[in-house]
């Protein structure tokens, strides 16, 4: 088996000798350079990587990443999609190499974003048959002639160790573009409307997760539970406290077995003093020890959350024994938080 790591570059110097040193065991490291003006080029080339000059205008990530592909000689078995600032764990050849068989045509690993959120990922990909699609939040896609066979494994492969200086401001108007080119994607649909929620446009993210949900392909629950809930935030930040409950309510009928989804009902609920349902949804959501690894979910739901939900919201309901019950799970989920014990305290008292 002969494996290509493969990404595209602009001005990454400070992350090209960790993304080399990770892929080492590699065949091949190939690089395609989109007009860097600092030692991005230098360095890899001196590290071993193969470096191409590419140019891709008005720029589009799927272009980039094609262009990328097609660089690929045809030797190669299996390649390996990453960005600059993501690295290959230790170990990862080897259960690439365990789980590949003669048959396979596409791996799911985990991924860990660098921001507290790990998740399944699926650019490790046969060497044809795959091209890349979507201007912006670009993903791999079969050719329809390629029938898919999956490896999956449950280890986390590629770690993201993201540049938080780097401006966003690129992706909404690349997303509007998008949805311009492909009115009918709901995937674009959806992106566009997260990132208006990103910027803080609550008017323009409502309306395009609206539009989203409309959408015949706009079926997974997971990303129809994240817009109902990201749509409750906006009209929280609205003050149009009725919609924000509504929308709230909505994600959990639309996703229930998710802890996210009772978490941000338990915490609007807390916001707004709604003691009961604070307390029904908090421990529902602790009622879920199944945790699904998709991007659309977070860790907080699994950290000490729900347990402060749940003990704030029995203390305001007189329930005593809760109160300290939730609150001491709570403290031991995050031992070094002083409200907590505080909270601990006085429930005790």
């Amino acid at each position: 088996m002969k494996i290509c790591v493969y990404a595209i570059a602009l001005n990454e110097e400070k992350f090209v000798k960790p993304f080399i040193d990770s892929c080492r065991s590699a065949d091949l490291i190939l690089i395609a350079d989109t007009g860097s003006t600092d030692s991005t080029v230098a360095l890899a080339k001196s590290m071993g990587a193969t470096v191409y000059s590419i140019s891709v205008k008005p720029w589009r990530f799927d272009s980039a990443r094609n262009a990328a592909l097609a660089l690929i000689p045809q030797d190669i078995d299996v390649c390996v999609s990453l960005d600059m600032d993501e690295i290959m764990t230790e170990g990862w050849r080897d259960e690439v190499e365990r789980l590949w068989d003669s048959s396979t045509t596409r791996m799911q690993y985990r991924f860990n974003n660098g921001m507290g959120n790990i998740f399944n990922a699926t650019k490790i990909h046969l060497r044809t048959g795959y091209t890349w699609h979507h201007l912006c939040h670009e993903m791999i896609e079969p050719d329809p002639r390629t029938t898919e066979y999956w490896a999956v494994s449950d280890q986390i492969l590629i770690e993201h160790h993201p540049d938080r200086t780097k401006s966003r401001s690129q992706y909404l108007p690349m997303l509007r573009a998008a949805v311009s080119e492909n009115p009918h994607s709901h995937r674009d649909r959806w992106y566009l409307a997260r990132e208006f929620f990103y910027v803080g446009d609550w008017a323009h993210a409502i309306k395009e997760w609206n539009h989203y949900l409309t959408m015949p392909q706009a079926t997974w629950h997971h990303e129809r539970s994240f817009a109902f809930r990201h749509m409750g935030k906006c009209y929280m930040q609205l003050k149009d406290h009725n919609n924000a409950l509504k929308h709230f309510r909505l994600a959990v009928d639309e996703s229930r077995y998710i802890r996210d989804t009772w978490l941000d009902l338990a915490q609007a609920c807390y916001e707004l003093g709604y003691w009961q349902e604070c307390f029904y949804a908090s421990t529902q959501g602790l009622t879920i020890t199944n945790r699904e690894y998709v991007f659309t979910s977070g860790p907080e739901a699994w950290g000490w959350h729900l347990y402060d939900l749940a003990a704030l919201a029995a203390h305001n309901l007189g329930i005593r024994e809760e109160a300290i019950k939730y609150g001491a799970l709570a403290l031991e989920h995050n031992i070094s938080d002083p409200r907590l014990l505080k909270n601990l305290e006085f429930y005790l008292k």
